[in-house]
């Protein structure tokens, strides 16, 4: 069962629930295309952070299709509230889907955890990581002999033209990890021989109060040079995988960083291309209300409106005195 889409009919075209549920038959069922052998890597892939708008058909029925094109299971590790507070991206509001459970139950996943260990001290970055360590412990516990390992996050989409394959085992093997461009936290993929070692370096090199896990020396070779403090270079250590991805805001943006908000080029070669019909229709969602719901941004070391600010000066703000989804 899909999410309710909050359209109105007029907006539709003929026999929507028809259009929609042929979309979710193409992804959830079996195919022989598909079928694991004695050749094809076992690929466990974690899903972690807030869901934001994963319950739109749009980006759930995205992640499943790649996601079963690579014969990956699915681990979840969400959190229950928005630990950034972060109501509006350049100028764009960022929608929080009310829905999420629905959505989930097609990737018949292996194993479901909710996050709750934040505190007060720990910056965005240490929350990922945690997160991210939760995960693997997951898919470490589950027995099964997976030779990839591959995080992502739920709001994000793949928008190649097809299906991009993921960089074989010895590939893999190579390097140390393989992420996205520009942000590295969008998805990354690696041996799973070499995760135990990853997690390690990451929990030495990730600083306790750094916003963005990315930029940090779990994700790029030492001294590497970072461009702005967006993204590090990759020489031989990372490498970037040839996906273009990008996160739905809401449901008129896909933010990919090819551009800025003032529409100047930022990064021209990350540039999604453009939704098809269909995938319009599905990018929407019965959103919630973040301040209306008691939640706030006390866990994180941003504010309600996504600035880097110091704990103390975190609190919970009635709706009043922001402006988001509501």
């Amino acid at each position: 069962m899909l999410t309710t889409l909050a359209l109105p009919w007029s907006a539709m075209p003929p026999d929507p629930e028809r259009a929609l549920m042929t979309s979710w038959m193409d992804v959830t069922q079996p195919s022989s295309r598909l079928e694991p052998s004695a050749h094809r890597p076992r690929v466990a892939a974690c899903i972690t952070g807030e869901l934001r708008t994963f319950a739109m058909p749009f980006v759930h029925l995205n992640l499943l299709r790649h996601l079963k094109s690579w014969g990956a299971d699915s681990y979840f590790v969400h959190s229950p509230h928005p630990g950034s507070g972060r109501l509006s991206f350049d100028g764009n509001e960022v929608w929080r889907c009310e829905d999420n459970q629905t959505a989930m139950d097609l990737f018949r996943p292996k194993g479901v955890s909710v996050w709750g260990e934040e505190t007060a001290l720990s910056g965005v970055a240490r929350i990922q990581l945690g997160q991210w360590k939760q995960c693997f412990q997951m898919v470490q516990e589950s027995g099964v002999p997976y030779d990839i390992f591959l995080r992502l996050r739920p709001d994000m989409v793949v928008m190649n033209d097809e299906v991009p394959a993921l960089p074989t085992v010895e590939e893999l093997r190579s390097a140390t990890i393989y992420q996205t461009f520009p942000k590295a936290d969008f998805l990354w993929v690696m041996a799973m021989q070499k995760a135990p070692d990853w997690f390690a370096r990451a929990e030495e090199t990730v600083p306790e109060t750094s916003c963005c896990v990315e930029i940090t020396p779990a994700f790029h070779e030492d001294g590497a040079s970072c461009e702005g403090g967006e993204y590090c270079e990759c020489t031989g250590w990372c490498r970037f995988l040839d996906m273009k991805t990008g996160l739905v805001r809401n449901p008129s943006f896909v933010q990919d960083w090819s551009t800025n908000a003032d529409g100047s080029i930022r990064h021209p070669e990350a540039k999604t291309r453009d939704r098809t019909a269909e995938e319009m229709l599905q990018s929407t969602c019965t959103r919630v209300g973040v301040y209306e719901k008691g939640l706030c941004a006390r866990h994180s070391l941003r504010n309600a409106e996504g600035e880097t600010a110091h704990p103390a000066e975190v609190r919970c703000q009635p709706p009043s005195e922001v402006t988001g989804p509501g």
